[in-house]
């Protein structure tokens, strides 16, 4: 099975769903820091959430406070038409929830109806619930998206991200992988090349928190995609990226919610 087409209308597709979350500080050297993670909206219960790695999101919350000139962002423009300037996002004053324990890394940042609106105005639209809650079994054909450190660029004044896509199969879980929490688990070609841009990899560092979707492609040829999991981990010695299945997300944060 081959990729799915990849050109201006397939990027405006896709991305539509992604955003990247900037981050900058004072560092002890008396450089601003600047790091990216990637994120994607996601709807649940009519709200909108920034999901992103469980693990990411905690390192946020518990690093930021102590440390000078807090400054983040929302990096939402990847349509010729959006507006260029990131959105200020006071992440320190969000509702957040994070995990991750034996397989379930999940992030949410609560987005209200300010941030809502500006991320509707760029053409961001969330992975609703039919995209994710019961995606269809055989999926051949899977991929990741988001922004690896490796194409992250510091400059004096501004960073700038390569939205970039790994595609992958899905294959069973490597014993060295298990976790308890149901995942996915994908195995990447041995050479790690976006396809549409011609860049390669050499490592994963950076996708954490990007999310796995999956293509269904009927005996028409008509192809639809759906949200598979969230990107939580990778091992290099086996080619292989792991995250939690989002129906399974779902089953344990409403099991969560009914025991409060």
């Amino acid at each position: 099975m081959g990729t799915p087409e990849f050109d201006d209308r397939f990027v405006r597709h896709y991305l539509r769903h992604v955003v990247a979350l900037n981050v900058e500080c004072d560092m002890p050297d008396g450089t601003r820091g600047r790091d990216v993670y990637s994120c994607f909206v996601l709807e649940m219960w009519g709200e909108w959430f920034l999901a992103t790695s469980g693990h990411g999101l905690e390192k946020l919350r518990s690093g930021l406070p102590r440390l000078p000139n807090v400054a983040c962002s929302l990096f939402d423009a990847w349509h010729p038409g959006a507006s260029r300037f990131p959105i200020p996002f006071p992440l320190l004053d969000a509702r957040t929830f994070a995990v991750d324990f034996d397989g379930l890394d999940l992030g949410l940042i609560l987005l209200d109806e300010l941030f809502r609106r500006g991320l509707q105005a760029n053409g961001i639209v969330p992975f609703v619930e039919s995209t994710w809650r019961k995606p269809p079994a055989n999926m051949r054909l899977h991929a990741v998206i988001g922004f690896p450190e490796q194409f992250i660029t510091r400059g004096p004044d501004a960073t700038a991200v390569l939205p970039t896509f790994v595609y992958m199969n899905a294959v069973e879980a490597p014993p060295v992988m298990a976790k308890a929490f149901p995942r996915f688990y994908g195995k990447l070609p041995p050479q790690l090349v976006n396809p549409h841009t011609g860049a390669t990899l050499t490592d994963m560092d950076g996708f954490s928190g990007s999310p796995i979707i999956g293509f269904n492609v009927k005996d028409d040829g008509q192809v639809s995609y759906f949200l598979v999991a969230i990107q939580s981990g990778w091992r290099s010695d086996l080619c292989v990226v792991a995250g939690p299945l989002l129906p399974a997300i779902a089953d344990w944060l409403a099991k969560q919610i009914e025991q409060v």
